[in-house]
């Protein structure tokens, strides 16, 4: 058995069977050259109730991974490609590179303020992906499943803005939010 084999093994990895689910990401994928090879649910309900979905792979071979949470909490197929929608835009908008590159960088000393400009990026991110999303046409989609994550992930839902911005990687749903309403400047 292989190192591949054996790590589909430990995380539990299965191919998303076939049916419009797979094929609403696959044509997501597609429509933003992402080259996806492979498209996995991974059971994360045994260990916790956390939700997500993520990406990994180098080059042209990429693979999309799913939660079982995710899948089971979101009411329908669009609130979850809206998910991956927002994933893709952070692989679209090159956040990878950034945070790895920024990663590099970073000198022990300087470390607490170095983490807080990240997470001050990080959350910067978040914005772009969720617009990213709102552009493909995924805003009540995305609005609905950011809910839904946030309620079964038992998050605080607006916390301190100086708090969340040295400590969170992520903005707090309110703010998410809000920021989903306002228009487009192409409006």
């Amino acid at each position: 058995m292989g190192a591949r084999e054996e790590l589909e093994l430990d995380l539990n990895e299965e191919e998303l069977p076939d049916g419009t689910l797979r094929e609403k990401i696959e044509k997501l994928a597609s429509s933003l050259n992402f080259p996806l090879k492979k498209l996995f649910v991974v059971d994360g309900s045994t260990r916790s109730s956390h939700s997500n979905a993520y990406m990994y792979g180098f080059f042209k071979n990429k693979r999309i991974v799913l939660y079982d949470t995710l899948v089971q909490q979101c009411k329908n197929d669009e609130e979850i490609v809206a998910v991956i929608a927002h994933e893709l835009g952070h692989w679209k908008l090159n956040h990878t590179v950034y945070t790895f590159i920024a990663m590099q960088h970073t000198v022990i000393p300087l470390q607490q303020l170095v983490s807080f400009g990240l997470n001050l990026v990080s959350r910067s991110f978040e914005f772009q992906a969720d617009g990213f999303a709102k552009k493909l046409g995924y805003s009540s989609s995305l609005r609905a499943g950011l809910v839904k994550l946030q309620e079964e992930n038992l998050s605080a839902m607006n916390t301190d803005p100086w708090y969340s911005a040295y400590h969170y990687s992520h903005p707090p749903l309110v703010e998410r939010l809000a920021a989903l309403d306002i228009p487009d400047k192409s409006d």
